[in-house]
């Protein structure tokens, strides 16, 4: 008797689409070559790489016809549009965005790490006590002014 490994089965973004249906999550065409799935009032923008699985380049809430992110404010979730409109995040929003994001991952054939099973996770982060931790080029030593006091 002859053991034979199977070969592996290379899978189109059309044969993973399909797979996502029985999660029932829809999709249809975007701009740029992108696919936007959706499930709800949650939704995720999907970028073709040929035969690897494809990336997830944005997934949260649907708001008009964008889709807004998690933010966290170190104090509260926020749901950001890359347009740069902020709302406060609910709990049923980010319980929604986790279990699409799940969904997702496991449709797509993707890993899903430890730290995402525990929660909702985002990308951008911005706490209240940190000044111009994000910013794009952080202050000089020299450009800071300190202020002498008398003694």
């Amino acid at each position: 008797m002859f053991f034979r490994r199977a070969k592996p089965q290379v899978l189109t973004l059309e044969d993973r689409l399909e797979k996502l249906k029985g999660f029932g999550i829809q999709s249809k065409p975007a701009s740029g070559g992108r696919v936007r799935v959706y499930r709800g009032e949650c939704a995720a923008s999907l970028v073709d790489q040929g035969v690897e699985p494809p990336r997830v380049a944005e997934c949260g809430v649907i708001a008009g016809d964008e889709i807004a992110e998690p933010w966290s404010g170190g104090y509260q979730m926020f749901l950001a549009t890359p347009k740069g409109r902020k709302m406060p995040a609910r709990a049923e929003q980010m319980r929604a965005i986790h279990e699409f994001n799940e969904d997702l991952k496991d449709g797509l054939g993707l890993p899903s790490y430890y730290n995402d099973g525990l929660g909702t996770t985002s990308a951008h982060h911005m706490y209240d006590r940190v000044e111009e931790r994000d910013s794009d080029a952080p202050k000089k030593p020299w450009e800071v002014t300190t202020e002498l006091s008398e003694v």
